[in-house]
Parts: C-alpha cells; sequence; structure tokens
C-alpha cells in the first residue's frame, strides 16, 4: 500500500453536518502530540476546550466553503476562524468532533462517519457519545 493511501485509510475522519442545506467540515482525528495536550483533570476543561479550539484548523481536512470567486475551496483557517467566531457552533463541532473520535478498539472499522450536530436532530433522537472525558468536561462549561 502506497503511503499516501495508507494516510487516507487510518487516520480517523468525522464528516460534521453544520445545517440542512449542505454545508459540512471534515475532520480529522488530533495527532498524538495533540491529544497528549490534554488532560483528564476536571479542573482543566477550559483548557480543554481552548486546546481543542486551537487545534480545529489544523485538523480540518475538507468543507463545502468557497472563497469568494466560488470555485476556490476556503483554507482550513477560514473555515476554523468561521467556527470559532460564534460559540454555540463551535461548542457543538467541539462536542461531536470529541464524541466521534474512537479511542479504543478502531482496528477494521469504517474510516469516515457522518454525523449531525444535536442542534440538528429533533428531540430523543440525537447520539449519544461512545467515550466520555473531554466531552463531559466541554458540557460542563458550556
Amino acid at each position: 500500500m502506497k503511503i499516501s493511501e495508507a494516510a487516507d485509510r487510518f487516520i480517523f475522519k468525522t464528516r460534521i453536518d453544520l445545517d440542512d442545506e449542505g454545508n459540512y467540515i471534515v475532520l480529522r482525528e488530533p495527532t498524538m502530540q495533540q491529544f497528549s495536550q490534554l488532560s483528564d483533570d476536571d479542573k482543566d476543561n477550559k483548557k480543554n476546550i481552548k486546546l481543542l479550539g486551537d487545534m480545529l484548523s489544523s485538523c480540518i481536512v475538507e468543507s463545502s466553503f468557497r472563497q469568494e470567486d466560488d470555485t476556490t475551496p476556503a483554507t482550513a483557517e477560514q473555515v476554523a476562524k468561521l467556527i470559532r467566531d460564534t460559540a454555540s457552533l463551535e461548542s457543538e463541532v467541539l462536542n461531536v468532533w470529541s464524541q466521534s473520535i474512537p479511542f479504543g478498539a478502531r482496528l477494521q472499522k469504517k474510516r469516515t462517519e457522518t454525523v449531525r450536530p444535536p442542534f440538528l436532530l429533533r428531540r430523543g433522537s440525537g447520539r449519544t457519545g461512545r467515550n466520555g472525558g473531554i466531552l463531559e468536561q466541554m458540557e460542563e462549561v458550556f
């Protein structure tokens, strides 16, 4: 297998639909170096949220957003800024993203998962996370 194919196959990605009009982002999982900066300590909730927000632009690998010329894709930095400019959208994206990353038993699994943030789901049809920790900390802060 070519290394370019391996990277595409083994790096977990999550597509997050931002609305019902087809706008989305695709985030890859954080690197181990990025992940190791996060803390399991409940006292570090705000620090973890800031770190995840700071990681956002380096983890966005695709989006539906375009430059004003409507042909050139928006940069990851532009999309991250758009998301960070609204606390509700940023908290929702970080929440969904952190829930989707399979921190255990991921071998032989599909590598891209489409998830819809709870604000797009009807009551009672929301997804529950497969892991706690960071997600639970984020819910305490927001």
